[in-house]
């Protein structure tokens, strides 16, 4: 227990392993490019070398990469998010460039399309969207309204002559 003027105050636990520097360094850790240049080389049948350029996906950065740096554990950094609001603020700078390095490799089919929008829904909270609107206004759902009793002449002729009334409107009172 330590003394603060007339207020004890109990502390509980060892001391924390964070420091502000942890902010900056975090998204270096994170900022690094989505593709590295390579060249393939071909050799065509008549002995002909060709060299063709392409970009290769680079290995993303990893929070529990970042935690082995700072010899932490993964819970020890979400922690710090909760409770830290720089490094809260320098996690969702990180992972921005998490998101670039996503959509990148998923435009130069570096990555799988399924497995890049599985990426981009579940670590980036990124989600599929329908427009139940049209110019603004809601589209309320068709109701198609069918006969409970048919003819046999109606059946075979295809055509209702007399729509039968709903049981919600037929059993109004008069």
């Amino acid at each position: 227990m330590s003394a603060k003027g007339n207020t004890v105050v109990k502390v509980n636990g060892r001391p924390t392993k964070y420091k502000p520097e942890y902010d900056a360094l975090l998204v270096e850790f994170f900022n690094r490019p989505a593709t590295r240049r390579e060249i393939e080389t071909y050799t065509t049948k008549n002995g002909t070398t060709i060299e063709k350029p392409f970009d290769a996906p680079e290995q993303p950065p990893f929070v529990v990469d970042f935690c082995d740096l700072l010899s932490i554990d993964v819970s020890t950094f979400y922690y710090w998010i909760d409770k830290q609001p720089s490094f809260s603020k320098a996690y969702a700078h990180a992972k921005m460039y998490l998101e670039r390095n996503v959509v990148a490799n998923g435009l130069l089919n570096n990555y799988n399309a399924g497995f890049a929008s599985l990426v981009a829904k579940n670590w980036l909270g990124w989600t599929d969207k329908q427009d139940v609107t049209s110019g603004g206004e809601r589209i309320e759902p068709l109701q198609i309204y069918l006969p409970t009793k048919l003819t046999e002449r109606q059946l075979i002729d295809g055509e209702v002559i007399d729509q039968p009334k709903l049981d919600s409107e037929s059993s109004s009172s008069v």
